[in-house]
């Protein structure tokens, strides 16, 4: 077992913790960017990646070969937020009841 610093290496990741922080700060950025607002973006690596309008959920394992997939993916949650109405699904919601 590995101790210390060592402990959070892992062989299989191609970033190592620092790079994968600030990439998932220029990920969040470029949200940002396309949105024109403070959008946050939470990272994780399970479940679906979502949005709300508000916040943003991105879930993938960041490598160097799912670097582009992700940026893409964060792009297109980020575009929700600044081009979709998240109100009409509610409005025809309450039409069918």
């Amino acid at each position: 077992m590995n101790k210390g610093s060592k402990y959070w290496e892992n062989p299989w990741m191609k970033f190592d913790l620092i790079e994968l922080a600030n990439t998932q700060r220029s990920i969040t950025n470029f949200v940002k960017i396309l949105t024109r607002k403070e959008i946050p973006v939470e990272f994780t690596t399970t479940g679906d990646s979502m949005t709300d309008g508000k916040s943003i959920t991105i879930s993938s394992n960041i490598t160097q070969n799912t670097l582009d997939s992700t940026i893409g993916l964060a792009l297109h949650e980020g575009a929700h937020c600044a081009y979709t109405n998240f109100d009409v699904p509610k409005k025809i919601g309450n039409l069918l009841l």
